[in-house]
């Protein structure tokens, strides 16, 4: 963890950083955050970055946790905080409405989640299921221009990704071939088609071969699976691990 501690944290323009004897508050366009500082583990500001030391080998593990710590308290004030949820289910959506999140999971009714102060939410990508609505459209929503371009692009303004169903279900057959499903999912106006069967990926390449595909679209999406080591030590369960490794819990 000492390698981690040796590193300097950059402050950006706009961030002011106290230190404190026990603890680090630091300032930004986002608010205020406060951040314990462990016993034997100090701080000092150099020009634009914050140093943190230790004063022995034996808080070589806290001395990580301490900068790991300040590193996010720094990023959340500048950049905030965010975690990625995915609605799985057959007709399952959400829908962000002003201050509150619609989901529809399956139940007779809509289910409403007001978003807390400080809180923001935004669905950066979307499944469409291979079900039919008929009093909207003849065909399944993912193979519907109607549903896709009209309601989900126009009417709502989404911007972000969307997805077609496995192209392997049952109800996926009704579009034809593995070349025909691929076709209408992309001509209904999906940016991916989802192939989760091995023996279907051959033919789904071979039917994309030649045709222009949106992967601009995912660029947004790139980078959000894996957790930085920053992350992974600041999280609480690292503390966990660390405390039984030391004989303090059972």
């Amino acid at each position: 963890m000492s390698r981690i501690g040796k590193k300097p944290i950059s402050i950006p323009k706009g961030v002011t950083v106290a230190i404190h004897d026990r603890e680090l508050e630091v300032k930004g366009a986002k608010g205020v955050l406060r951040t314990p500082i462990p016993e034997g583990i100090t701080f000092k500001q150099e020009n634009d970055e914050l140093v943190a030391a230790r004063g022995s080998n034996e808080q070589a593990a806290l001395h990580g946790l301490a900068r790991a710590l300040a590193n996010n308290a720094i990023k959340g004030v500048t950049e905030g905080f965010s975690t990625q949820m995915d609605v799985v289910g057959v007709g399952y959506k959400a829908d962000v409405q002003g201050r509150k999140i619609v989901f529809a999971l399956g139940y007779s009714h809509p289910i409403e989640f007001p978003l807390p102060e400080g809180i923001e939410a935004k669905a950066d990508a979307v499944m469409m299921a291979h079900v039919v609505y008929p009093q909207v459209a003849p065909e399944p929503a993912g193979y519907s221009p109607r549903w896709i371009q009209d309601i989900l692009r126009g009417e709502m303004g989404f911007r972000g990704v969307v997805f077609s169903d496995d192209i392997g279900m049952a109800a996926a057959f009704s579009a034809g071939g593995v070349k025909a499903r691929i076709d209408a999912h992309l001509d209904a106006g999906c940016d991916v088609v989802l192939v989760c069967h091995p023996d279907l990926v051959d033919d789904s390449l071979a039917a994309v071969a030649g045709r222009p595909l949106n992967t601009a679209a995912l660029l947004g999406l790139i980078g959000r699976g894996a957790m930085g080591w920053d992350g992974l030590i600041a999280g609480s369960r690292h503390g966990t691990a660390q405390a039984r490794l030391s004989g303090d819990v059972a």
